[in-house]
């Protein structure tokens, strides 16, 4: 503590900034969902008619995000056109004879 009572902050506020030793870019790999959200704020909920269409908005926002998922699975080949695994066998590092590890210690 300092002679106030306040501890002293650190000095990491002057440290250099720490990055990564290669260049790092981030992928533009999927667009933005068509609906980002299911907003409610213009809704009076206690209509019944608001009711419904809150529920229409949240299954609309449930149908995009489920089928943008559905998609990038399908992409990375994961999943065939339909919807059933590629492959069930464990990938080569997580195999018994791999020589990676879960221990941490």
């Amino acid at each position: 503590m300092s002679e106030g009572g306040a501890a002293t902050a650190p000095a990491l506020a002057d440290s250099p900034p720490i990055v990564h030793p290669c260049p790092m870019h981030a992928r533009a790999t999927e667009p933005a969902s068509p609906i980002l959200s299911a907003p409610f704020d213009d809704l009076d909920l206690d209509r019944p008619e608001d009711e419904e269409e809150w529920e229409r908005r949240v299954m609309a926002l449930a149908t995009a995000r489920i089928a943008a998922e559905r998609a990038r699975l399908e992409r990375l080949g994961i999943i065939d056109a339909s919807g059933d695994l590629v492959s069930t066998a464990l990938p080569p590092d997580m195999q018994p004879e791999s020589e990676t590890t879960v221990e941490t210690g």
